[in-house]
């Protein structure tokens, strides 16, 4: 794709695996509307985020294309809704509360851009 073309979705991802490399490394552009949240300037150069993928395109699999319900009975249109109101949450059981925001924590933690990163530098 050259720099004029635009993508009209207003989330896609386009990958490019690498033939004379190793398995799985690869370029990877994740556009949210028409900017590559994934490119990064280098020497005055616009370069696109290029590591091993297996890992990205697991977690996209898994985690963000896949279904993982919100862990916690509360409702929200969005994940900041249903983050706030699961912060809502309060018990005088200390093992529960810890279970509630455990549960809580574990799943955002999966759901972050930077826990599929395998060492390499994410925007």
């Amino acid at each position: 794709m050259n720099q004029s073309e635009k993508i009209v979705h207003p989330i896609s991802i386009k990958y490019e695996l690498e033939t004379n490399a190793e398995l799985g490394e690869g370029k990877l552009q994740f556009y949210v509307g028409n900017q590559d949240i994934c490119s990064y300037k280098k020497n005055n150069k616009i370069e696109s985020y290029s590591w091993n993928l297996f890992c990205v395109v697991t977690w996209l699999c898994e985690y963000i294309i896949g279904y993982d319900p919100f862990p916690l009975p509360v409702s929200g249109d969005n994940i900041q809704t249903l983050i706030e109101e699961a912060d809502k949450f309060e018990s005088d059981d200390l093992v529960e509360e810890y279970l509630w925001y455990n549960a809580k924590s574990i799943w955002i933690f999966k759901h972050n851009w930077f826990s599929c990163r395998e060492g390499s530098i994410l925007s």
